[in-house]
């Protein structure tokens, strides 16, 4: 940490403990460094500061008080950053003066705890369907989930996806005990709103539709050429995949779809399906167990 005059707040002797300067040389304290970081933090979200203060530096025009604010200010700035990077239309839906509730509300909440931001906001969607005044608009949280669900998409980790020519080289008699791995990005996502539609449209930067009930199944993945997408699934594209994921051979797929889809025409819907997710990218293996 440095301060407004470039000194460092704090500085390390050479067992590599951190020492106090602003009190004379008979009059020092010192503390590990993991104690030092953890008064750090929790002075920042609101603990009892009086104990850390000994531990701050003051020079200059700037006093222990103020500085503190300082770290205070730019450690939530950073965390609003954060969620504006990952929720960026969920902001511009939300508007400056919501967001700005929700981001000092959920800091508080749920303080950041890892050394790095990538899940930082992955409690968001749950705080907003639990928080006033935002439980009282489902579809808020929605956009949250789905935002996070395509960001999770795109960190999934690489993986080969299958080729019509594995679906070829499986003997038809082999057919009914095939089974599916989905690539890693894949994840099923279901709405009770319209929240896909809303976030459509300001992603297009035109004004979205009122919010309203309009329950949906997508599909979200990581495509061949790196790009985050997603579909909308009819019931017997979800239960089909949803099955795949559960690890389920091709004829309980096949005989999970005969609720929806007329006896003679399963084999028909579910091969179009396999067809269409090889050529995406959405699967990565079709196998024999």
């Amino acid at each position: 940490m440095i301060d407004t005059q470039n000194r460092p707040l704090f500085t390390e002797d050479s067992e590599g403990t951190t020492t106090n300067q602003a009190k004379s040389g008979n009059n020092r304290s010192t503390t590990g460094l993991k104690a030092l970081q953890q008064q750090f933090m929790q002075t920042f979200q609101g603990a009892d500061a009086s104990a850390f203060k000994q531990l701050v530096l003051e020079q200059g025009k700037v006093d222990v008080e103020q500085r503190i604010d300082i770290y205070s200010h730019a450690y939530v700035a950073r965390l609003k950053e954060c969620i504006e990077t990952d929720h960026e239309l969920l902001a511009i839906y939300l508007g400056d003066e919501l967001f700005e509730q929700m981001v000092q509300g959920y800091v508080a909440q749920h303080p950041s705890t890892l050394t790095s931001l990538r899940h930082f906001c992955d409690a968001l969607p749950d705080y907003l369907l639990a928080q006033t005044p935002f439980k009282s608009y489902p579809i808020v949280s929605e956009i949250a989930r789905f935002e996070r669900r395509l960001l999770d998409a795109f960190d999934a980790r690489d993986e080969m996806t299958a080729k019509l020519e594995d679906l070829q080289r499986i003997n038809a008699e082999h057919w009914p005990a095939m089974q599916f791995t989905l690539h890693p990005s894949v994840v099923l996502f279901s709405s009770d709103w319209n929240c896909v539609a809303v976030w459509q449209s300001l992603k297009q930067q035109q004004t979205p539709p009122e919010a309203q009930t309009d329950p949906q199944s997508w599909v979200i993945w990581r495509n061949k050429q790196r790009l985050t997408e997603f579909n909308s699934l009819d019931s017997t594209a979800y239960v089909m995949l949803d099955g795949m994921l559960q690890g389920q051979s091709f004829s309980v797929l096949c005989e999970n779809l005969s609720e929806f889809v007329a006896y003679d025409l399963v084999g028909e819907k579910a091969l179009a399906c396999l067809l269409d997710w090889i050529e995406a990218g959405i699967i990565s293996a079709c196998y024999i167990d």
